[in-house]
């Protein structure tokens, strides 16, 4: 579990530092002041968050109902494993780490990233950890 919260970090923070293109074919590319990040040495902000809050548990269930409309998928909610937040200028953004089993019951986790502002919710990046 150590390695995937440290796989999760470390995607929670490149997707902070990087966008996705079409120009590109939606390959990443470097966003254009991702030269001008703060060193790894300085304090991203990041705030561990209790897995056990209803408050984030319902962000996890946003999660896994937005990725189903988005994909015609039928994914259910089961677990929440992990929780951070970090303050962004578009609000508040949310990593987690969720469980959730397929129609035939096969269970995995997902990397998930929440951005919640004053007005809404919406989900930013969704990914099967391997």
């Amino acid at each position: 579990m150590a390695l995937k919260s440290l796989s999760f970090l470390m995607i929670l923070v490149a997707s902070s530092l990087f966008s996705v293109s079409t120009a590109f074919d939606g390959r990443k590319a470097l966003a254009p002041d991702a030269a001008d990040s703060p060193s790894p040495s300085v304090d991203w902000g990041f705030v561990p968050l209790n897995t056990k809050d209803p408050k984030v548990i319902e962000l996890a269930q946003f999660a896994i109902d937005q990725y189903n409309k988005e994909h015609n998928s039928k994914l259910v909610y089961t677990a929440l494993f992990e929780a951070i937040a970090v303050s962004i200028p578009q609000g508040t953004k949310y990593g987690l780490i969720v469980a959730a089993t397929s129609p035939n019951n096969e269970l995995n986790d997902y990397t998930v990233n929440v951005l919640v502002d004053t007005n809404n919710k919406k989900l930013v990046f969704f990914q099967e950890n391997q």
